[in-house]
């Protein structure tokens, strides 16, 4: 899976309700991304109780 930090630009673009998290840009088929349901263009924020505010998180 590949993501990016979600930024300024790309919350007013997207409209996105979030300041802080990450987009999804690509999932790799088969992977544990993909079978969690996981897709492009998903912006992450929680996963497993732990807030994400970056790739780097």
């Amino acid at each position: 899976m590949n993501a990016v930090d979600v930024n300024p630009k790309m919350v007013a673009y997207y409209k996105l309700k979030v300041e802080k998290g990450v987009m999804v840009t690509k999932v790799v088929p088969e992977s544990e991304a993909h079978r969690s349901g996981i897709t492009a263009g998903d912006v992450l924020v929680r996963m497993d109780d732990v807030q994400i505010n970056s790739v780097a998180t």
